[in-house]
């Protein structure tokens, strides 16, 4: 065929491996020019390119990996060193990986050496003996065994512990707002001291023993008896001022003594008197009064 320019040539529709191409063979040597079949072009480049069956190794290359998948890496794929095995002495760096099994023995090692409380950096324990507990020492900034006593548990003042049941020895000042010993004794009492209160005209049961009412300055009508309750007292003081004060009791009540006349006590000019209360029952018809007046 007569010479053409290779870009005047007509488009090839499809190629096949038989087909032919020019080519130029040792080009730095001694050229010449030779033809070659796409099969064996082809054959060339999958020789030296990366395929889905081929074996490369890849020097000094960057791969991203981001948005993509490595699968089936396994510790064996791993570059010697990176992953640690012993992580008893490790790298100041982040350039290794802790093995499960170095993790695992790190850490039972260290609950090893602190698995008692006495192994524990902030406590001092010596001599453990029974029922001891453990105390702050702020002075040296650790936990310490101690018994009660040197705890200072067993004065009553830092009682916060149970007494126990069989013969319990109090001292100090022990606080408490009911105690119920219902069918049993209370022993040699050297004194009761009572909290003293004022009254109102309203006398209630609920409210201290012992009360006191302001000095009367004009007869007064105690209205009622609140919050009764079988087995208690009341005892109220009373003073009139210069002249003498008539009281007017609830008439539901029984008098021992000098009974008063429609339930009225007339308490002397300038003197103290003494009114009591016992209650037998839960209501007024239970109350038995006593008054006195000072001579």
């Amino acid at each position: 065929m007569a010479d053409v320019k290779i870009s005047a040539l007509g488009a090839i529709g499809s190629v096949a491996g038989e087909d032919l191409v020019a080519i130029v063979d040792d080009p730095s040597g001694t050229p010449a020019s030779r033809k070659a079949t796409i099969t064996q072009i082809a054959t060339f480049i999958n020789a030296s390119a990366v395929t889905a069956g081929s074996t490369t190794t890849f020097t000094a290359k960057s791969i991203d990996v981001d948005n993509n998948t490595i699968t089936n890496i396994e510790v064996d794929n791993l570059k010697s060193g990176v992953l640690d095995t012993d992580i008893t002495s490790v790298s100041a760096s982040d350039d290794t990986i802790p093995s499960a099994k170095a993790v695992k023995t790190y850490v039972d090692a260290q609950i090893a050496t602190e698995d008692t409380l006495s192994e524990l950096n902030d406590t001092t324990i010596t001599s453990v003996g029974d029922n001891e507990l453990l105390q702050y020492n702020s002075t040296s900034s650790v936990w310490e065994n101690q018994t009660l006593a040197e705890a200072d548990i067993a004065t009553a003042t830092n009682l916060a512990l149970k007494s126990p049941l069989s013969s319990p020895t109090f001292t100090g000042t022990v606080t408490t707002a009911s105690l119920d010993v219902a069918g049993n004794n209370i022993d040699n009492v050297q004194n009761v001291i009572h909290d003293i209160s004022a009254t109102g005209l309203d006398i209630d049961f609920s409210e201290d023993q012992l009360q006191t009412y302001p000095t009367l300055t004009g007869n007064v009508t105690f209205t009622t008896f609140q919050n009764i309750v079988a087995g208690k007292s009341k005892t109220i003081r009373l003073l009139a001022d210069s002249t003498n004060r008539e009281c007017t009791f609830p008439s539901g009540i029984k008098w021992v003594g000098s009974a008063p006349t429609s339930n009225v006590h007339t308490v002397t000019a300038s003197k103290y008197a003494i009114i009591t209360f016992t209650s037998f029952g839960t209501t007024e018809a239970e109350i038995i009064g006593a008054f006195a007046v000072e001579e």
